[in-house]
């Protein structure tokens, strides 16, 4: 048990990192992140010893990407925040878009081809490339036609394309995540009517989907339905993630 990066609010969002037995957990309202290496004691209890704590990675709910030794992450609540890299092992900043330039602005990050797709808080998209030594902007834009309420959302990058949800709105902008065109339903809606996607849970069991009538059934593979879905009126694509 670690309780130094949990806020006294209850809301802690950001997901943990782990990498070679040590986890790194963070959470905002004025608290921060701290590393801690995990041993497995002679009772069989596994025990979480300190390794530093910083109040520099105060990350809110725009999660953080650990790559090649370095994290990456906004630092800051509700008072807004900016993005920052810190090292992971030692807690030490590498850089900080506070001090440095404010480009950066707090936001939600992901990450995929070598870069991290940086959605800011204020709706402008950064295209970064990561580096400890430095903030390397690749790339930026504003997104058309978004409201004007927080953007929370998440990018998601999958299959070449880069999604954006709108705030407020079931709105969803999606973009060629090489060429940055946007694209249209018609180029990538899929035939659902008979449409089918397979699939395992945790536990090992079968599952699946099928599209027919404006609905979606979840069933066994032996055919036994289990959940009956109305597909939105407006649908573009559907993803499934197994597991």
């Amino acid at each position: 048990r670690y309780d130094a990066p949990a806020n006294t609010f209850g809301i802690n969002i950001a997901t943990p990192l782990h990498r070679d037995g040590q986890v790194f957990a963070a959470s905002a309202y004025g608290i921060g992140g701290g590393l801690v290496k995990l041993s497995r004691a002679a009772d069989g209890s596994v025990q979480a010893q300190e390794v530093y704590f910083t109040n520099k990675m105060q990350n809110h709910h725009g999660g953080m990407i650990l790559l090649d030794g370095s994290l990456y992450g906004a630092n800051g609540g509700n008072s807004g925040g900016f993005l920052l890299a810190l090292d992971f092992r030692t807690g030490e900043v590498h850089w900080d878009q506070r001090a440095e330039g404010r480009k950066a602005p707090k936001g939600s990050v992901a990450f995929a081809d070598g870069r991290l797709y940086y959605r800011t808080e204020d709706g402008p998209m950064l295209l970064i490339e990561p580096s400890p030594k430095a903030y390397l902007e690749r790339g930026r834009f504003e997104q058309p036609g978004r409201s004007g309420k927080p953007a929370w959302a998440h990018p998601v990058i999958a299959n070449g394309r880069l999604y954006l949800g709108s705030p407020g709105t079931q709105e969803l902008l999606t973009l060629d995540a090489y060429t940055g065109d946007v694209v249209t339903p018609g180029t990538f809606a899929p035939a659902l009517s008979g449409h089918k996607e397979d699939g395992a849970f945790h536990d090992g069991s079968l599952w699946r989907m099928t599209y027919s009538g404006g609905l979606m059934h979840r069933t066994t593979l032996g055919g036994a339905v289990e959940t009956t879905f109305t597909v939105p009126s407006g649908l573009v694509g559907i993803e499934f993630v197994n597991g």
